[in-house]
């Protein structure tokens, strides 16, 4: 064993055998002459912390020899410490010269006897609960075994692991492509895989699986099965975030690269000219995974390459399925289109099968899920409900917002890491990364919606690879990123419902070991959770903003009764400049009138267009191209022989007597084709279009207005319930995971054994 370890477990069990209880308040003016010789000059620049020390929590880190003690918290419980105490261990205090072959050092846990003593029974049972491999040696004593291995880490001798979901053996399909998996890791992720094989099988398919259950390989075997089958098939992964996808991409590469899989993605951080390469490819059938964001979806240039090739795109899976309701009303409206890319797909012929993937698919969610997608027949579900039995869930109350923020960073010293710290607002995000890194914590990062691309792919390169302890973070980072042993999530603002706040303390601990979840509350923090909802809910000048919609259209009587374009940049009377920020709650008015059932609202689309003639061989080429052959006749007659020009494709359709919708499809396979050249000029011109049918509505009226505003009333009362749920978390009496128990469905006995009801010992206050 190390000399300077030894040293320091001796003297502090002196100590407390001397002193006769189980913890031992100390200084590091104290602590330092445990040190040898040679290391207190090293120690003199050491703060003068407090330093709580028990028999299990010795919590002295020796890092690159300069000595340091991380300070604990008096209540943590005795088993969190212990378990600290091991991985830091792990994490580097002892160098590979220190330690020849393997040996095992038990550490002792010592109960105090007495009023309000700990008996060494709860203390063993406490011990067992987090992972430990324990053995009494008296009434008062109960043993921790670690082992010493010879690169220099020390080990649980047996840690115990909890169960995620029921293995299931693995078949010949599993064996011919992963031969590193003995088996799959549910009956539904087999169920799944074998549904999607089916060509007679459902269409639709609803997969609610743990996490760590799998949810990636359900449709990367299919993949990989079509690909050795020389199948024309591709997956189309639509992915809420682009962290999930530079995690699926970063995986497929490290873990599946031997399989052949071809895989790419499209998101804004990828540049255009990459992009153009990935759009052939994918045209030409030589991408078999494709991974996209619900806007690159939806945008018309990739939109009529998807459609191009809805011959070999065999399957849509839509990733993290339970965001598409969440934010697709008013967020990330593009989510509400996803239903009619599918639709189209078909339309030109897909032989295709949808599947929907999620950890945390409420009842209500896939409801409205179904919903977007106009379909709720012939759907094959498959469930592995599992709770998270290995998170230690704990709630910290504080009166007010500073008090929180003392809280929160020497519990960050002191949490095992890697540590995800979730913040409701940007600016919270900003002021607690400038505290830690003040506190020296330099191995620690933000990461918000505003994150510039280049660095994101860094960043989470960075916390992949080890290189980053902390990370402080909007819900922007971290929706289904594979990190295995995040051990820490601490919620500094509260979520907007119970729900969000499982799924992101769903990132810690996916290797099924021990995990802790802090959430600090305040009173004030409902109120902020209140607001949230109610700006999403939409403006409270939603009629206004309807009225500008309508007015504002371009109506196309080719396309049939009612059809028409709709300005998202319309400006309401109350707003003088358009800007993101007003096509955002135009967009998300609109999706209240879809609701309400004024408007059927489509996609976004081209109207005003600059064409430049390019190639005259792929001109003649696509003249012989009946379908190409209309977006030629429709620039001829808008541009005569001029080489280039701009063109209003709403009424060069309307003037043609054709579908807009044809028209500019046409256009842009022309495009495609490299005729000739596009650009959009809307955005120039300050413009953005979706197309929509009227359903009757040509003005606003009080009718209108009544059933827009029930329906705002009927999702306010949803939200509500939904911040009743959290309020009620946080202040009840039972097991923490009792609430998401009952919002999942899932059989659940009342007791996890090591939340802060469960074990009151784990409270901090």
């Amino acid at each position: 064993m190390s000399n300077r370890l030894e040293t320091y477990l001796k003297a502090a069990l002196a100590r407390l055998e001397a002193w006769g209880g189980e913890r031992l308040d100390l200084t590091w003016n104290w602590l330092k002459h445990a040190l040898p010789p040679s290391e207190r000059a090293r120690s003199d620049a050491a703060e003068k912390l407090p330093v709580a020390l028990d028999v299990v929590g010795i919590r002295c880190l020796i890092e690159g020899g300069r000595a340091a003690v991380w300070p604990c918290y008096m209540r943590t419980a005795i088993f969190d410490q212990a378990s600290i105490l091991a991985r830091a261990f792990r994490a580097g205090t002892f160098g590979p010269s220190e330690v020849v072959g393997e040996e095992t050092l038990s550490a002792v846990a010592r109960c105090a006897t007495g009023p309000g003593g700990r008996r060494a029974s709860a203390m063993r049972d406490a011990l067992v609960r987090a992972g430990f491999s324990v053995r009494s040696r008296s009434g008062r004593e109960a043993t921790v075994e670690l082992r010493l291995t010879a690169n220099g880490e020390l080990r649980l001798a047996r840690e115990r692991r909890f169960v995620v979901s029921r293995p299931v053996a693995r078949d010949a399909l599993l064996g011919r492509h992963f031969a590193q998996f003995k088996h799959y890791r549910s009956a539904a992720q087999r169920d799944v895989i074998q549904e999607l094989l089916n060509d007679a099988g459902a269409n639709m398919i609803v997969a609610r699986m743990p996490t760590g259950g799998g949810k990636s390989l359900t449709f990367l075997i299919p993949a990989i099965e079509w690909r050795r089958r020389n199948e024309a098939a591709t997956a189309v992964v639509i992915s809420p975030v682009i962290a999930l996808m530079n995690d699926q991409m970063r995986k497929i590469e490290k873990e599946y690269g031997d399989t052949g899989l071809a895989a790419a993605e499209i998101n804004s951080t990828v540049p255009v000219t990459e992009r153009t390469q990935i759009y052939r490819r994918f045209r030409s059938g030589r991408i078999d995974v494709l991974f996209l964001s619900p806007e690159k979806a939806a945008e018309p240039f990739f939109r009529e390459t998807l459609l191009q090739s809805a011959e070999h795109v065999r399957l849509l899976v839509i990733d993290e399925a339970h965001m598409v309701p969440e934010w697709g009303q008013d967020f990330r409206t593009d989510f509400f289109r996803l239903g009619e890319i599918r639709r189209r797909l078909i339309e030109r012929g897909a032989r295709l099968k949808t599947l929907f993937l999620s950890a945390t698919l409420t009842e209500d969610n896939e409801r409205r899920l179904l919903d977007v997608f106009g379909e709720s027949d012939g759907i094959a579900r498959f469930e592995e409900p599992a709770l998270r039995r290995e998170l230690s869930i704990r709630v910290v109350t504080c009166k007010k917002h500073d008090e929180k923020l003392e809280a929160l960073l020497p519990l960050v010293e002191q949490v095992e890491k890697p540590c995800i710290i979730y913040c409701g607002l940007k600016k919270h995000v900003t002021e607690i990364q400038e505290a830690l890194r003040e506190r020296g914590l330099r191995r620690s990062f933000n990461y918000t919606g505003n994150t510039a691309p280049e660095h994101r792919r860094e960043r989470l390169n960075a916390f992949h690879e080890g290189d980053a302890d902390v990370v402080v973070a909007t819900n922007a980072f971290g929706l289904g990123v594979d990190k295995q042993d995040v051990r820490t999530v601490i919620h500094f603002d509260v979520p907007q419902n119970l729900d969000s706040y499982y799924q992101e303390i769903g990132r810690c601990s996916r290797d099924g070991r021990t995990g802790h979840a802090f959430l600090l509350y305040t009173p004030g923090s409902m109120g902020h959770a209140v607001k949230s909802q109610l700006a999403l809910l939409g403006s409270e000048k939603a009629a206004a903003r309807a009225t500008a919609l309508l007015e504002g259209r371009f109506d196309l009587p080719a396309d049939g009764e009612g059809a028409c374009l709709l300005p998202l940049h319309a400006l309401p009377d109350h707003i003088e400049n358009d800007s993101s920020l007003n096509q955002s709650w135009n967009a998300a008015t609109l999706n209240l009138l879809d609701q309400v059932g004024d408007v059927q609202v489509g996609l976004r689309v081209l109207r005003h267009v600059h064409v430049t003639r390019s190639d005259a061989g792929a001109g003649a080429r696509a003249k012989k191209d009946p379908d190409d052959a209309l977006g030629l006749e429709l620039i001829e007659d808008q541009m005569g022989r001029k080489s280039a020009g701009p063109i209003d494709l709403a009424k060069a359709a309307k003037k043609a007597k054709v579908r807009f919708l044809d028209a500019e499809a046409a256009v842009v396979r022309v495009a495609l084709r490299r005729a000739i050249e596009v650009t959009t000029l809307d955005e120039d011109r300050g413009e953005a279009w979706v197309y929509g049918r009227r359903k009757g509505v040509c003005t606003w009226s009080s009718q209108h207005a009544q059933r827009l505003e029930q329906f705002r009333a009927e999702q306010l009362a949803e939200a509500t319930r939904g911040i009743g749920e959290l309020r009620g978390f946080v202040k009840a009496r039972g097991c923490r995971l009792t609430p998401f128990a009952r919002l999942y469905r899932i059989e659940f006995n009342g007791n996890c054994g090591h939340c802060d009801h469960c074990d009151p010992r784990l409270v901090l206050r």
